[in-house]
C-alpha cells in the first residue's frame, strides 16, 4: 500500500526515505499560477479546489480556507467593477450637465 501525498501551499509532497533511512517530504514545485482577475477565474479556481478536496489530494480545511480566500477575492472584484461602472455613469451625468 503507498503512502498519501498531502497537498501544502507549496504543492505536493512525496513521502521517501533519505540516505539516513528517515521519512522526508520533498515539496514538488506548485502549478503555474492562474490568473485571477475576474469573477470567472475566481470560479473556475474554486471549482478545482473542490475536486482536489473531493479526489482527497487536498485537506478538506485547506481547501476551505482556499474557498473563502477565492470567495473573498471574486466579491472585491465584483465590487470593483460595480464601482468603474458607477464612475463611468457619473461622469456621463456631469458631461451632460454642460
Amino acid at each position: 500500500m503507498q503512502p498519501k501525498t498531502k497537498a501544502t501551499p507549496m504543492g505536493k509532497t512525496l513521502p521517501g526515505k533519505g540516505k539516513s533511512g528517515k521519512c522526508l517530504s520533498t515539496p514538488l514545485p506548485p502549478k503555474a499560477r492562474k490568473a485571477l482577475s475576474k469573477v470567472e477565474h475566481c470560479r473556475a479556481e474554486l471549482a478545482a479546489v473542490y475536486r482536489e478536496a473531493r479526489a482527497g489530494r487536498l485537506d478538506i480545511a485547506d481547501a476551505s480556507k482556499l474557498g473563502n480566500i477565492l470567495s473573498l477575492l471574486a466579491r472585491m472584484i465584483e465590487s470593483g467593477d460595480v464601482e468603474q461602472r458607477v464612475e463611468a455613469l457619473e461622469q456621463l451625468l456631469k458631461g451632460g450637465d454642460k
